[in-house]
Order: C-alpha cells, then structure tokens, then sequence
C-alpha cells in the first residue's frame, strides 16, 4: 500500500513539475514578445527644441534587484535613471534633465514647449 501511495504521489509531482516547466516556458515566451516590441521604440526628451536619444538597458543592483536603466547625453556629460519600466525610467530621466536644466537657468521653469515627456517617436 505504501509503494503505491509513494508511486501515486511521484507521478503527481512529475505531473506538476511538468506543469510548471511548460508555465515558465509561456511565460519567458511571452517575455521575449514585448522585448522584441520594446526594442522597435525608441525615446527621446526634448530640451529647449533639441531633441536627445533616450538609451535604455538592464540595470542590476547588488541586491539583486533588476529594473531599466535610462540615459541621455545633455551638454557632454551623460545622466541616468532608474524605473520599473523603460516609460518610467524615460519619465525619471525627463524629470531629471528639466530639474539640471531650471538650475543652469537660475531658477526659470521650462516651458511646455521646451520640455515633453519621454514618449515613443512616431
């Protein structure tokens, strides 16, 4: 009785090992689905009508966190942010580069016109 209940139990656990591998397997599918649409879109951040290659990529922190990365070349030196996401991370880089650039200009708020957030380019 006791080799049966322990066959009945392996054959279970396959069952839901299998189960699980074909889960994991749809999902990195899906995964590698909107990297390949993610990869098509490209940011920028627009200053005072210049327009900025937003670049984005993986950012591992110590702890073992992961989130996106996003950086952009503004008057030689190059600035960078983090996000959940490339979208967030454009947004916490636009919102960086508008805080450098009312400081370079003693204080005076960009206008509507000058600044947009990171959007995809059409």
């Amino acid at each position: 009785v006791n080799q049966i209940k322990e066959k009945e139990n392996e054959e279970k656990k396959e069952e839901r090992q299998k189960e699980d591998r074909l889960k994991l397997l749809q999902l990195f599918r899906q995964l590698q689905e909107r990297d390949k649409a993610s990869a098509s879109v490209s940011y920028q951040i627009v200053v005072h009508g210049e327009e900025l290659d937003v670049k984005t990529k993986f950012y591992y922190a110590r702890n073992g966190q992961c989130s996106i990365q996003a950086s952009v070349l503004y008057k030689g030196e190059e600035h960078t942010a983090l996000g959940a996401n490339r979208e967030e991370a454009g947004r916490n880089l636009n919102d960086k580069i508008k805080e450098i650039v009312s400081r370079n200009e003693s204080g005076r708020s960009l206008g509507a016109e000058n600044s947009r957030r990171a959007v995809p380019c059409k």
